[in-house]
């Protein structure tokens, strides 16, 4: 085919490419990039709530506001010009505020896609036009830097799936480089490319355009992505093409994905493809395409997993939780299996660790997935849970790298200040404390929480240079339902840091605090099993009386109206615990429920609420 660039044109072409100008522009410094993300994750969610389709989709015949244009394949010619609908983006605002047409040339054809260059382009010359272009193809077909024999084409559809073909009937993607309009300078930034899925729908016959809740849009009516030509000059672009090309792929599979995970997938398409330098990421080195996006979120680790606030620090969570999960669960397979899931976030990974055989819920390893991130110990403790095989942060200190502001521990020199401030902590969060202990004495620490969905664990660190050396202690959630949970450390030089994870559906209060001149009169109280069904087993309240007391433990119904008086009377010194079987004061079984306890000794004063199962 004359419109065909063979196969070891296309290689001898690329030599030349990397010989001649390779070096000179893996020297230049990153430049900043604008992220659209936002803008097209508000309006990919409209697209697929005004417009919505079955998924996953059927290869041919998916009935929704696409048109079938039914290009030939082989009716595009290198030299044939047209025009495209580009963004006009209002760099502050992060989205576009009008179109333009870029009128453009088709300047080689791959196997998989087209390269049209945008005509009077100020950073690429029409002689240079066709040089470019091979370059891309190069990268999207041939070869990356994570494999040499396979482009990025081929590493996102095996990881991800094939790309759609719903709106034109022409499989090849359309990548046009053009000078994208942000009105801003490359040394504020810039934005680098987009996949927009307004392209992906046909334009109304009486207006010409496709209806948004965000106003109406001109489509190109065919599967593309656009790059800017200022990095393809430079040679910075290959991260966004894998980036952007996952989240086509995503679109086609998924419209209506969570902004976090769709996200976490681009950050794995950059990776597979060979485009994240963990060093350079984890460093912060300038030389790196998006320098401190790890180090970012290892200053800032108390961000929500599934939460998504558009910063440098969300892609480096993602990235890592995507390190962490893949290399366990599957890889490919299990990012395939979760796209393909008709369900979303969460529970599409849970779905697709089902669908796989994994016995493992996602709760559980977000768990052990935030050990990792903050101490990353060596792969043969603890059955490789609390390691990140593909990233080896030890050798960054990732542990030294918490901010200050992240560990709210108290002052070891003043044993009279006893609690820091009540911590709310979202869902699939965590926040991390450290404590010192008092020269030759052990640490004493409480935890107060009253979640159904917690878990805590003291880390012994090494004072020198922070490292973390063992889990000294894990705590489940039931040891800290509607109590104190007590820790004593044992006698050592150490620092020591408490972690709180919570992976339930609501925001939760906890915190950690120096117990060391504690004295009251009951240390410890914990519930459970809570909730708990009184025809199988009877709730238990363990304390620890620090001097005889008097113990009160009452029950109330919500509306505040004694149910049963479960113990008032002396109790000894040292570890109780008390039964109630769920019964009230008439000696029959309550009803199912939520009641509230109220548990006192001496003036310590208690009060949680109690579940009731039928």
């Amino acid at each position: 085919m004359t419109n065909m660039i063979p196969t070891r044109i296309v290689r001898l072409l690329t030599v030349v490419y990397l010989i001649s100008f390779g070096s000179h522009l893996q020297a230049q410094p990153a430049v900043k990039r604008i992220d659209l993300h936002p803008f097209m994750s508000e309006i990919r969610h409209d697209l697929a709530e005004r417009y919505p389709k079955t998924k996953p989709y059927p290869a041919t015949g998916v009935q929704h506001k696409t048109k079938n244009v039914h290009i030939a394949a082989d009716s595009i010619r290198v030299g044939d010009k047209r025009s495209f609908w580009s963004l006009v983006i209002d760099a502050q605002q992060r989205r576009p505020d009008s179109q333009r047409l870029v009128h453009a040339t088709c300047a080689a054809i791959g196997e998989h896609c087209y390269v049209f260059i945008e005509d009077d382009n100020p950073h690429i010359p029409q002689y240079d036009q066709e040089f470019y272009a091979i370059g891309v193809i190069n990268l999207f077909e041939k070869t990356t830097a994570g494999d040499p024999d396979r482009g990025i084409y081929q590493l996102n559809e095996e990881a991800f799936g094939t790309p759609p073909d719903e709106i034109d009937g022409d499989p090849r993607i359309y990548i046009l480089i053009e000078d994208i309009h942000d009105h801003s300078r490359p040394e504020k930034g810039i934005v680098a490319g987009y996949f927009y899925p307004v392209d992906q729908y046909e334009n109304f016959e009486h207006n010409g355009a496709v209806l948004t809740g965000l106003g109406w849009f001109y489509s190109n009516q065919v599967e593309m992505i656009t790059l800017d030509s200022f990095l393809i000059t430079r040679g910075d672009y290959a991260d966004v093409l894998a980036h952007e090309f996952q989240h086509l792929i995503h679109w086609g599979l998924d419209q209506d994905e969570e902004v976090w995970l769709d996200e976490a997938f681009s950050m794995h398409a950059m990776y597979n493809a060979g485009y994240i330098d963990p060093t350079a990421y984890f460093a912060g080195d300038d030389n790196s395409t998006n320098p401190g996006q790890i180090m970012g979120f290892f200053d800032d680790p108390g961000l929500a997993l599934t939460g998504w606030e558009f910063s440098f620090a969300d892609y480096g969570k993602v990235l890592s939780w995507m390190a962490y999960f893949t290399e366990r669960y599957g890889g490919n397979a299990f990012v395939r299996a979760c796209i393909q899931s008709p369900r979303n976030g969460l529970e599409s990974m849970n779905e697709a660790l089902q669908t796989l055989g994994y016995a493992d819920r996602v709760e559980d390893i977000f768990q052990d997935w935030v050990i990792a991130n903050y101490a990353d110990l060596p792969d043969e403790q603890y059955d490789g849970r609390y390691s990140l095989y593909q990233f080896n942060m030890a050798d960054y200190d990732v542990a030294g790298s918490y901010g200050g502001d992240v560990r709210d521990g108290v002052d070891p020199i003043l044993p009279d200040t006893l609690t820091v401030a009540s911590q709310t902590i979202a869902p699939f969060a965590a926040k991390f404390f450290r404590f010192t202990p008092q020269p030759n004495e052990p640490l004493k620490l409480a935890i107060a929480a009253n979640p159904m969905d917690f878990k805590a664990w003291v880390l012994e660190e090494d004072q020198t240079d922070g490292h973390v050396l063992e889990v000294l202690t894990e705590i489940p959630a039931e040891n800290l339902r509607n109590g104190t949970y007590m820790i004593e450390t044992p006698l050592s030089d150490r620092f020591y840091t408490v972690v709180l994870a919570n992976t339930g559906s609501d925001a939760a209060e906890a915190k950690p605090f120096y117990a060391g001149s504690i004295q009251t009169e009951a240390n410890e109280v914990i519930v459970a099993p809570n909730p708990f069904h009184p025809r199988e087993r009877s709730v238990t309240f363990r304390y620890t009386l620090n001097q005889p007391q008097t113990v009160r433990i009452t029950i109330y119904d919500l509306a505040g109206d004694l149910v049963c008086k479960v113990l008032d009377e002396q109790r000894p010194a040292g570890a109780d615990q008390i039964l109630w079987d769920g019964r009230n004061n008439a000696g029959n079984v309550v009803s199912a429920g939520v009641y509230l306890y109220t548990f006192q000794a001496g003036s310590m004063v208690q009060r949680g609420k109690l579940g009731i199962l039928r």
